[in-house]
Formats: structure tokens, sequence, C-alpha cells
């Protein structure tokens, strides 16, 4: 059976997470309105969408 493609992929953006030590260019997966992969590469193929992010930054949300 194959697996469930994930609702959006976020591809190719920076990705900084301090909390966890992240700093670098991730494509990010996202399932059921949460994060549900971050690799270096993830296919176009695993998600319905996809956006490129390419030069632009990606950061868990930012609430002061």
């Amino acid at each position: 059976m194959a697996a469930e493609k994930m609702d959006l992929l976020l591809k190719g953006g920076r990705v900084i997470d301090p909390a966890n030590k992240v700093d670098g260019k991730f494509d990010v997966g996202i399932q059921g309105g949460k994060i549900a992969k971050v690799a270096p590469e993830i296919p176009k193929s695993e998600a319905k969408h996809c956006i490129d992010l390419s030069g632009l930054l990606v950061t868990p949300g930012l609430i002061d």
C-alpha cells in the first residue's frame, strides 16, 4: 500500500530553528497542519502541493 501524500511541501528554504540547532537548506513536509518531515531533499511526488521557497527563510512561529 502506498504511503499517503503530505498536504504541502515547502521546498528549498533556509530553515532556522535555534531550539533544535537547525540552520541550513531543507525541505519541510506538512500533513494535517503539523510538520511531518524535515530533510535535505524530499521528492515533490510525496506531496499534494509544493511551494518553492528558494532564497527565503523558514522559521518556527515567532511569538513574543
